[in-house]
C-alpha cells in the first residue's frame, strides 16, 4: 500500500515541483496565489487550501447560507469540505486514502481540489484579500498552518 509519502512523491514529479515533507509532516506551497498545505497522517494525504478570511460581520446570513450551500456541493462534487480554522479563516479540506487504486490519480485529486479552491475562492465574498507575507520577509512560516511554505 503507497504511503503519504508516496502520494507526494508521485505528486510532486507529475506536477514537476519540489515537494517534501518537514519535520512535522506538512507541506506547503503557494501556486497561483493559492495556499496549499498537504499533511502526512498514517492513513491518509490531507489537503488543505486557503478560502480566504470571512467577512467580519458574523451575522451576514447571505454569506452563510452561500458558504453552506457551496460547501454541500463542494462534498458531493470533490470530496471536500469547507471548514473555519482559527475562527476568521475558512479552509478547503479534502482527505485523499493512501491506499488509492491508482497511485498516479493523485495528480488529477489535486488538480481538482486547487480547481474547486479557486472557484470558491473567487465566488464567497472574502474579507481579506491580502496576500500573505513572502517566505524571504518572514522566515518561511505560514501562521494558518503553523508551519513553513514554498512560493511556486
Amino acid at each position: 500500500m503507497p504511503t503519504a509519502n508516496d502520494l507526494l512523491t508521485t505528486l510532486a514529479q507529475q506536477a514537476g515541483l519540489p515537494l517534501t515533507f518537514d519535520a512535522n509532516g506538512w507541506c506547503m506551497f503557494e501556486i497561483d496565489g493559492l495556499w496549499v498545505a498537504l499533511h502526512r497522517t498514517p492513513s491518509h494525504l490531507i489537503m488543505h487550501g486557503m478560502i480566504g478570511a470571512y467577512p467580519d460581520r458574523l451575522d451576514d446570513a447571505t454569506f452563510w447560507r452561500d458558504a453552506l450551500f457551496r460547501n454541500t456541493a463542494t462534498l458531493k462534487t470533490a470530496g471536500a469540505a469547507i471548514s473555519m480554522h482559527d475562527g476568521r479563516t475558512l479552509i478547503l479540506t479534502r482527505p485523499v486514502a493512501n491506499d488509492l487504486p491508482d497511485i498516479n490519480s493523485i495528480g488529477a485529486l489535486s488538480v481538482t481540489f486547487v480547481d474547486t479552491l479557486r472557484g470558491l475562492a473567487a465566488a464567497l465574498p472574502m474579507a481579506d484579500t491580502t496576500p500573505l507575507p513572502s517566505a524571504a520577509s518572514d522566515g518561511g512560516m505560514l501562521p494558518m498552518f503553523g508551519g513553513p511554505y514554498m512560493a511556486v
